[in-house]
C-alpha cells in the first residue's frame, strides 16, 4: 500500500527588501534556503503586499508547501535571520481574521 504524504504550508511575512525586489526573486531565495538543507518544496507562492512606507521597502507573503515531516525544520530554517540578507525582516504570516490583507 503506497504511503500518503501529508503536506503543510509554511507562511511567512518577508519585509524590508529593496522596493525593486520581485516575487520571483523572493521565491527563488526561499527555495534556495530550504533546498540547501535537502527539504523539498512542493510549491512556493508569493504575493506582493502594500508596505506601510511605499518606495522605501517591499513586503511579501510567501507560502511554501512542504512534507509535514519537514515542517518544523523548514520553519526553523526560514525564520533564521542568518539565512536572509542583512536587514530583512521575517516572521510567521497569519491570515487576517476577516480575510482581507491589510
Amino acid at each position: 500500500m503506497p504511503q500518503l504524504l501529508v503536506s503543510r504550508k509554511v507562511e511567512l511575512f518577508v519585509s524590508r527588501l529593496n522596493p525593486l525586489t520581485s516575487c520571483e526573486e523572493v521565491k527563488e531565495y526561499a527555495r534556495s534556503i530550504i533546498h540547501a538543507d535537502n527539504i523539498v518544496s512542493q510549491e512556493i507562492e508569493c504575493e506582493s503586499l502594500t508596505p506601510k512606507f511605499e518606495g522605501l521597502y517591499a513586503s511579501f507573503h510567501v507560502s511554501i508547501r512542504v512534507d509535514s515531516s519537514d515542517f518544523s525544520h523548514a520553519v526553523a530554517l526560514l525564520m533564521n535571520a542568518d539565512k536572509w540578507s542583512n536587514g530583512v525582516f521575517v516572521k510567521r504570516y497569519f491570515k487576517p481574521k476577516d480575510g482581507v490583507p491589510k
